[in-house]
């Protein structure tokens, strides 16, 4: 499904199997990394093809909202809507993509994988 995660110990993303992808910001020394199985996903990023409104919904817990990257204008960002009234933790990585205070996990969706 293309579903990237957060190693929520170091700046990475990895992918949901734990191997660890250091390029999807345009960082990194481009090799893969395994990390256990425990740890928390807290970015998924779709590029292929676009999750319905329900796995959209599964994935972040609760109502979607659609934010935008400064950085990223080609990207699209579905974080809860409800996420601070729900007490969601805070996501790093999502605010440092954002530009702006992120709870909750979140979705990048690039490419084809857009919302129109």
């Amino acid at each position: 499904m293309g579903i990237f995660g957060i190693n929520p110990m170091r700046q990475g993303f990895f992918l949901r199997d734990a191997t660890r992808i250091d390029t999807l910001m345009g960082g990194g020394d481009r090799k893969a990394h395994r990390f256990s199985k425990k740890e928390i996903s807290m970015i998924h990023v779709f590029e292929d093809r676009a999750p319905t409104l329900e796995e959209a919904q599964e994935i972040v817990g609760g109502l979607v909202e659609l934010v935008h990257s400064p950085e990223h204008q080609d990207w699209q960002i579905l974080v809860n809507e409800e996420g601070l009234l729900n007490g969601l933790p805070f996501n790093d990585e999502a605010t440092k993509i954002c530009g702006t205070g992120i709870v909750g996990p979140a979705i990048v969706l690039k490419g084809e994988a857009r919302w129109t």
